[in-house]
């Protein structure tokens, strides 16, 4: 895929957090029979440092809004997912 990429930083809880939620959109849209291979490059690029296009900000952006929901849910605190949502948002928008 082209286009700018953007470097992020991530710490261990905010990955662990990504790829749970990623894993979650992935087992949701296998159970649909959606196409989860942008789902699957976004896992593999998950980590401390990384750089990433706007498609898998996006994708990783929309499983995080997901988990968020399920949590909220269950009445859990959502705070560390909303602060993680907003940080890649903002990375998103800036990318071309």
């Amino acid at each position: 895929m082209l286009g700018i990429k953007k470097k992020i930083k991530l710490t261990d809880d905010e990955r662990r957090i990504i790829l749970y939620a990623l894993n979650d959109f992935r087992t949701e849209s296998l159970k649909e029979g959606k196409y989860v291979d942008i789902i699957n490059e976004a896992m593999c690029k998950v980590k401390p440092k990384m750089k990433v296009e706007k498609d898998i900000l996006g994708v990783t952006i929309n499983s995080l809004v997901n988990i968020k929901e399920k949590v909220e849910a269950g009445n859990y605190d959502t705070s560390i997912i909303k602060d993680l949502i907003l940080k890649l948002y903002e990375i998103y928008k800036t990318t071309k």
